[in-house]
């Protein structure tokens, strides 16, 4: 077939799709009307983590502005102590509000842009994701409704504020059917499993880890299959060595800041008490504060998906049947482990890094989706699916209705203005033993000497981003603190001498050792450390690698 022919019947193709992808679009705009009309408001939607966030993309602002690329250190985040959260949080999918300031947009605008942005992409990667598996349109729509509108999904996005899960959302559709087409040995299910990977890591860390650790449990119970497949087995092992290589740039610099200074939430300081896992029938409404306004009687429409499923699996085709079963299995437990019902009293030091173990409910809100988009292909009648299709729109959105007028009711506040953000840090994770935010704050912009304050010294202080300069004069050498908090990859210079590694000081500062001397000057300065380009370096490749699997995989169709 001509590359010509093949190009138009693509394009017949994805202009099939228009009328479906608009209805996708609208259910994403009624998703985020209540950002809509905050930015309207210029204010914001008052999310418990959201205020972090939006101080997360500040800071990138300023150490972007400042050279600091990619940002680690958030320059102007606490009173300007570059607060090292690039560090231990993923921020790639902030890259999109930074663009949005870089080019002018207020911080209230790009928040809101980018909540909208992340409805449409959850809604186009669950789409996509359904009807690659089922060639079924209508089911695809189902699946992006309920995947836009599940209860879970709503509070994070909306009373937690949680943007780093709710990015989650775009990505586990995509490893979904990467795993589905690698199964079916389907070269393109690389693709997908590598950007879902990818993604997921790069969104948020949790999710993450307890993506791995159930994509672990199924490669195991399913070693049968990839173990004598050999093109299974070639595309999981590509995959996950693709997906390593592009995450490095996170993975590497977040190990060697974890192993090479003291961080006061790896010592488990402060600790939060041990609380016990709600109630079951809790976890059904979505457990929390967060709904107290709400019916008592409303539970997450998402359970639509097992008497739909059911239905299908036995009086209806059974394509898939497997595929789906697994992915409920894997949503149940979610529910299973998001409640009382899971012996959590016994796990109490997993349970503290947790913290709320209903953040188990990312589980079904992403897999059950798409098993109702499947479950709903299934059925011969065409007629029979516009039935369902009409009852999931309607049961998810009416059902939301509710939430969305809370929210525009009673969390959408006026904004405070940059500098209630920038020197916000929430619960204070990831600072270097030591920092006390009292100090920090009333020490202001000033070098402290560890020493007598009373001794002959005289001195004047300049900073640029993330230098500094200290021109002194002091009768004999002296401890410096500079107010930059400590991570690893800070050096200084004293006159002619050989840059020296800063060490951490008592207070969680750039502590360096400065030599008397009539009229002397100290150069403190953060360069990127060999781990640090190495990762950079090796993101790179993994970048490159994929172009040429993309591009050999799109050769083949033509």
């Amino acid at each position: 077939m001509s590359k010509t022919k093949i190009a138009g019947n693509k394009k017949k193709e994805f202009q099939s799709h228009l009328k479906y992808l608009a209805v996708v679009i609208l259910f994403a705009v009624l998703c985020g009307i209540p950002f809509l009309i905050a930015a309207v408001r210029h204010s914001y939607v008052s999310g418990d983590d959201i205020l972090t966030h939006m101080q997360r993309v500040e800071g990138m602002l300023s150490s972007f502005r400042a050279g600091h690329i990619p940002a680690r250190l958030h320059l102007s985040t606490l009173h300007g102590y570059a607060y090292g959260m690039g560090f231990f949080y993923p921020q790639l999918l902030l890259l999109i509000p930074l663009l949005m300031r870089l080019l002018g947009m207020n911080f209230i605008l790009s928040t809101n842009g980018f909540l909208v942005l992340i409805n449409l992409l959850t809604g186009f990667s669950t789409y996509f994701c359904v009807f690659r598996i089922t060639k079924s349109k209508l089911g695809a729509v189902c699946a992006s409704a309920a995947a836009l509108f599940s209860y879970y999904r709503l509070a994070d996005l909306f009373y937690r504020g949680s943007i780093g899960e709710t990015t989650v959302f775009i990505f586990t559709p995509l490893l979904i059917l990467g795993i589905y087409e690698t199964f079916q040995s389907k070269k393109t299910g690389m693709i997908w499993t590598i950007i879902g990977l990818t993604g997921i890591l790069y969104s948020h860390l949790f999710s993450f880890l307890f993506t791995v650790l159930i994509l672990s449990v199924f490669l195991l119970v399913s070693s049968y299959i990839w173990i004598k497949n050999k093109t299974i087995r070639k595309s999981l092992v590509v995959s996950i060595g693709i997906s390593i290589l592009l995450t490095a740039s996170f993975w590497l610099p977040f190990l060697e800041q974890y192993f090479s200074v003291d961080i006061l939430a790896k010592t488990g300081n402060p600790v939060s008490p041990y609380k016990p896992a709600v109630p079951f029938l809790l976890t059904l409404r979505i457990i929390s504060y967060w709904w107290r306004d709400l019916p008592s009687h409303f539970c997450d429409p998402i359970f639509l998906t097992y008497p739909v499923f059911l239905i299908s699996l036995f009086f209806e085709k059974k394509n898939n049947s497997a595929f789906s079963v697994i992915l409920v299995l894997i949503g149940s437990a979610g529910f299973f482990l998001s409640s009382d019902l899971f012996p959590w009293e016994q796990f109490e030091s997993i349970h503290r890094v947790i913290q709320f173990p209903w953040r188990m409910m990312f589980l079904p809100a992403s897999v059950l989706p798409i098993v109702l988009g499947v479950s709903v292909s299934n059925f011969t009648k065409k007629n029979f699916q516009l039935i369902l299709f009409g009852l999931t729109a309607f049961l998810f959105i009416f059902y939301s209705l509710p939430v969305l007028e809370n929210v525009i009711s009673n969390y959408i506040q006026l904004s405070p203005g940059y500098r209630a953000v920038l020197n916000d840090v929430g619960a204070g994770d990831y600072l270097p033993t030591g920092s006390d935010l009292t100090w920090i704050k009333n020490q202001g912009r000033n070098v402290y000497f560890e020493e007598d304050l009373n001794q002959n010294k005289q001195y004047t202080y300049h900073e640029d981003g993330l230098k500094a300069e200290l021109q002194y004069y002091i009768d004999h050498d002296v401890d410096v603190e500079f107010p930059f908090l400590y991570y690893k990859g800070w050096y200084y210079q004293a006159d002619n001498h050989q840059p020296q590694p800063a060490r951490p000081g008592p207070h969680g500062l750039v502590l360096c050792k400065i030599p008397s001397a009539a009229d002397g000057s100290v150069y403190v300065f953060y360069q990127k450390t060999a781990l640090q380009w190495a990762a950079d370096i090796l993101c790179i490749c993994g970048i490159i690698i994929l172009g040429i699997v993309y591009h050999n995989e799109r050769k083949k169709e033509f």
